[in-house]
């Protein structure tokens, strides 16, 4: 299991932090987490990847922007209900 900063996931995703903060804020990508004594804004790589098959998939899959929003919105609630069941 491999953590990624706030910064590797802007590199791996190629994207500035506001279009990530906007992503977030819309429910298109899940907020980050904190272990305790440790550095804030931190994502499962697999998390990451997760997000990534997903919007290559959904863009390919939905030509409306408001259904791949929502298909978006569905990968970010699972990626949510995982992080809950392993608690």
């Amino acid at each position: 299991m491999k953590l990624l900063t706030r910064k590797e996931v802007l590199e791996r995703l190629r994207i500035s932090d506001t279009t990530l903060r906007m992503h977030i804020d819309w429910g298109l990508f899940p907020e980050p987490f904190t272990i305790t004594g440790s550095r804030p804004h931190l994502w499962l790589e697999s998390e990451i990847e997760e997000i990534l098959k997903s919007c290559v998939s959904a863009k390919y899959k939905y030509y409306n922007q408001t259904k791949y929003h929502e298909a978006m919105k569905a990968v970010v609630e699972n990626i949510y209900k995982n992080r809950q069941s392993k608690k």
